[in-house]
């Protein structure tokens, strides 16, 4: 069992050597022509690849051409125990990583954590937040994560993010946290996730986001409206800055309306997209590979 591009491919090959039954899990609704090519040959000795989202079995029916039948959706999970644990830890240091950040008390915090591509749309993002700083001085925008280092593309993104928080005259109220190795500290410290990507297959940040109870403004991309409905449990946006940002104002002038949201995404994730529930139905795939019909000992 493979996950992601480079781990499939070579599981693959092995598993085709070996003669044993091989599964692969996708994960992205975007990928190289020549990645393309490589995964629609190797799919002919895949026996189950699991997509995390119908976007991304979408993808992979239309664009790599993969039969469907070898198709199945599991959707990501939260493991709700660790990471509550984490989260609770994190939030007793609320205040204290806040001034480390340079985050005053008073200031409302709205957050990202992707990592630094353009497929996450970061310039939207600061664009949307300049927009909100002429009518809200009291806000804090944190991304964290960060390019790889190895990657050109990547890198040139990043360096046009810190040009435009330049141009824009935002960076004293935008914080680029870099990497980070434990993500609950930074969701501890904000009062709105948003995510601004052109491009998802399942974002687990959002699912995270949500997991914490935190009201959650994302745009339709990939499976994300798979997970977060439309004023129910969370709002959805486009990708244009205007249209975001009266979004936004409505959540940071509305505490009601932002802990209602928060308490309704934090219950989807309890009950739809937990790490037990992840495990169990990939244990049920397994089964029905090895056993067949034939229920297992």
């Amino acid at each position: 069992h493979g996950t992601l591009f480079t781990s499939n491919f070579w599981g693959r090959i092995a598993g085709m050597l070996a003669g044993i039954k091989t599964v692969s899990s996708e994960r992205s609704a975007y990928k190289k022509p020549d990645l393309i090519i490589y995964d629609r040959f190797l799919s002919y000795f895949t026996d189950k690849i699991i997509c995390n989202s119908e976007a991304v079995k979408k993808y992979q029916t239309e664009i790599e051409k993969i039969n469907s039948k070898k198709l199945e959706i599991i959707y990501n999970g939260v493991d709700l125990e660790k990471f509550d644990e984490n989260l609770s830890q994190a939030r007793k240091n609320r205040l204290a990583y806040r001034h480390k950040l340079g985050i005053q008390d008073d200031e409302f915090v709205i957050g990202n954590v992707c990592r630094i591509t353009p497929e996450k749309d970061l310039l939207t993002l600061l664009k949307t937040a300049k927009i909100l700083l002429e009518k809200n001085k009291l806000l804090k925008f944190i991304i964290v994560g960060d390019a790889v280092s190895a990657i050109e593309e990547e890198t040139g993104y990043k360096k046009q993010i810190a040009d435009l928080i330049n141009v824009l005259d935002i960076k004293n109220n935008v914080v680029m946290t870099g990497f980070s190795d434990d993500v609950t500290k930074e969701f501890a410290i904000m009062d709105l996730f948003y995510q601004s990507s052109v491009i998802e297959g399942f974002p687990n940040a959002v699912l995270e986001a949500m997991a914490t109870g935190l009201p959650t403004i994302a745009t339709p991309a990939g499976g994300t409206c798979e997970v977060l409905t439309d004023k129910e449990n969370g709002i959805i946006t486009d990708s244009n800055p205007k249209n975001t940002a009266n979004k936004i104002l409505e959540i940071v002038n509305n505490p009601e309306k932002a802990k209602i949201l928060g308490q309704n995404a934090r219950l989807t994730i309890k009950n739809n997209f937990s790490g037990e529930k992840l495990a169990r139905n990939t244990e049920k795939l397994y089964n029905q590979l090895v056993y067949g019909n034939q229920k297992k000992n």
